[in-house]
C-alpha cells in the first residue's frame, strides 16, 4: 500500500513540474513580485539574412504575448534587425523590448500599433536607424528614449503618435526628415540638436500643443508646412546658419506674435508666415519680399523691422492696414510708386539718408503718418504731396528730400521759398543756390521742369 501511495506521490509530483515547465515557457507571466519577465518572447517569426550571418525579426509569428521581449540571439544567430512591417497593427501589443544588438528598426514596424505604450532599449543599444513609419500611429506611446547611437530618423517615423509628449533626438541625427513627429499633438517642446542641418518637410506640422522649439546653428533648411499649423507655438529663433524657409513653413502658427528672420536667409516660400492671426511684429530682411510673395497675413502686422536692402519696390506694403511702423535700413535708395500705399495706421517712420529716390504715391493714404502744413504734405523731411491751389509755398527749414511729382498739377504755384538753399539735386541734376534764391524760379522747377526728378539735399 505505501508503495502504491509513493507511486501516485511521484506522478503527481511529475505533473506539477511539467505544468511549470509548460507555464515558464510563456514569457507573459509575471513574476513572484509583481513585475514581467525578460524572457525572450516565443513564436516570432524570423528570417535568416541573406548572407546567413543574423536573423531578422520578420513577423508576429504565434506569439501571443502583448508584452514582447525580442531574443537577442535566434538559432545561436545575433538578432540584428526588425524588418519592415514586422507588427503592424498588431493592436494588442501593449510594450516592445530591443535587443542591445539590433542595429535597425525597418519601415513600419510598429505601425498602428495603437495600444504601445512601452518601448525599452537596453543600455548599450546599438541601434542607429529607425526607417520611414516605423512607429506611425501609435496613439498609446506617450514618451521615448532613442538611444544615442542613432543616426537616421525616417520620414514620419512617429507621425500620428498624438500622446508623445516628450522626445529626445540624439546628437548623431543630421536630417529631420519628413513627417517624422508630424500631428503628435500633445508634443510641448522639441530641442533641435547641434549636428542636424535640416528640417524636411511636415516635420512638426499639426503639432498643436507645441509651445517652443529650439533650433541649433548648423540648420540651414526649414521645409514646407515643417511647422504649419502648430497653434499653440508662441515664440522661435531662426538661427543664422538657415538659408531657405519653405512655402507654408509656419502657416497658421496662431500663437506666433513675432518673428525675427536673419539677414541669412534668401529664400522664403509663399504663405511661409500666412495664416499667423496673433503675428505683430517681423524683423525681415529684404529678401524676404524680394518678388513680391506673400509670405504674411499683412493685414494684422503691426510692426515691421528691415534688417537689410536696397529697395523698398512698387507696392510692397500696399494695403498693410495695421502696420503702425516700420524701421527702413541705412542704405535703401528707393522708395517705390505706392510703397505704403493705403498704410492708414502707419504713424512712425524714418526715412534715412540713402534714399535718393522717392516714388508717386508712395505714401497715398497713409492718414496717420502724414503731416500737412500750408497746403504741403510731408512724412518725415519729406515733401510727399502738395494742395493744386496753392499759390505760394515755404518749405520747412529740415526738409531733405522732395519726392517724384509732389507738385504734379499745382499750376497756380508762383512762389517756393527755400529755407536751406544749397546741396540740391533733381535726380542727378545739381540745382544751384542762386536759382532757389528766385522763389518764382524755384516753382516753375518743382512744377514743371523737374517735376518728374526726386529731389534730395545733401550738406557735404
Amino acid at each position: 500500500m505505501k508503495h502504491f501511495f509513493r507511486k501516485i506521490g511521484l506522478i503527481a509530483l511529475i505533473c506539477i513540474l511539467g505544468l511549470c515547465i509548460l507555464t515558464g515557457c510563456d514569457k507573459g507571466n509575471d513574476d513572484a513580485d509583481g513585475s514581467t519577465s525578460n524572457t525572450p518572447s516565443k513564436g516570432l517569426e524570423y528570417e535568416l539574412s541573406d548572407d546567413e550571418t543574423y536573423y531578422i525579426v520578420v513577423g508576429i509569428g504565434t506569439c501571443t504575448d502583448n508584452d514582447i521581449v525580442i531574443s537577442d540571439t535566434y538559432e545561436n544567430k545575433p538578432v540584428t534587425s526588425i524588418g519592415d512591417y514586422a507588427f503592424i497593427r498588431c493592436s494588442s501589443l501593449t510594450s516592445i523590448t530591443i535587443p542591445d544588438g539590433v542595429t535597425s528598426i525597418g519601415g513600419g514596424a510598429f505601425e498602428n500599433c495603437s495600444d504601445l505604450t512601452s518601448i525599452t532599449f537596453g543600455d548599450n543599444s546599438q541601434l542607429t536607424s529607425i526607417d520611414f513609419s516605423a512607429f506611425y500611429g501609435c496613439s498609446s506611446l506617450t514618451s521615448i528614449t532613442i538611444p544615442n547611437s542613432v543616426t537616421s530618423i525616417g520620414s514620419y517615423a512617429f507621425c500620428g503618435c498624438e500622446n508623445l509628449t516628450s522626445i529626445t533626438i540624439p546628437d548623431g541625427v543630421t536630417t529631420i526628415d519628413n513627417g517624422v513627429f508630424c500631428r503628435c499633438e500633445n508634443l510641448t517642446d522639441v530641442t533641435i540638436p547641434d549636428g542636424v542641418t535640416t528640417i524636411g518637410k511636415d516635420a512638426f506640422s499639426r503639432c498643436t500643443n507645441l509651445t517652443s522649439i529650439t533650433i541649433s546653428d548648423g540648420v540651414t533648411t526649414i521645409g514646407e508646412d515643417a511647422f504649419y499649423g502648430c497653434s499653440s507655438l508662441t515664440s522661435i529663433t531662426i538661427p543664422n546658419s538657415v538659408i531657405e524657409i519653405g512655402g507654408s513653413a509656419f502657416f497658421k502658427c496662431n500663437s506666433l506674435t513675432s518673428i525675427t528672420i536673419p539677414d541669412s536667409v534668401t529664400i522664403i516660400g509663399d504663405h511661409a508666415f500666412s495664416g499667423c492671426s496673433s503675428l505683430e511684429s517681423i524683423t525681415v530682411p529684404f529678401s524676404v519680399f524680394r518678388d513680391g510673395g506673400h509670405r504674411f497675413s499683412f493685414n494684422v502686422i503691426k510692426k515691421v523691422v528691415l534688417t537689410s536692402g536696397s529697395r523698398i519696390s512698387y507696392g510692397m506694403f500696399s494695403g498693410w492696414s495695421n502696420l503702425e511702423s516700420i524701421t527702413i535700413p541705412d542704405g535703401v535708395t528707393t522708395i517705390g510708386d505706392s510703397a505704403f500705399y493705403g498704410c492708414s495706421n502707419l504713424e512712425n517712420i524714418t526715412i534715412p539718408d540713402s534714399v535718393t529716390t522717392l516714388g508717386r504715391y508712395a505714401f497715398s493714404g497713409c492718414s496717420s503718418l502724414i503731416q500737412v502744413e500750408n497746403g504741403v504734405s510731408y512724412v518725415d523731411k519729406w515733401v510727399i504731396d502738395c494742395d493744386t491751389s496753392v499759390t505760394t509755398v515755404s518749405l520747412r527749414e529740415n526738409t531733405v528730400g522732395i519726392a517724384n511729382e509732389a507738385f504734379h498739377g499745382c499750376s497756380s504755384l508762383t512762389s517756393v521759398t527755400f529755407e536751406n538753399k544749397s546741396g540740391w539735386k533733381a535726380d542727378s541734376t545739381a540745382i544751384s543756390s542762386s536759382d532757389l534764391e528766385n522763389t518764382s524760379t524755384a516753382a516753375t522747377y518743382l512744377e514743371s521742369i523737374y517735376v518728374h526728378c526726386t529731389w534730395t539735399r545733401s550738406d557735404s
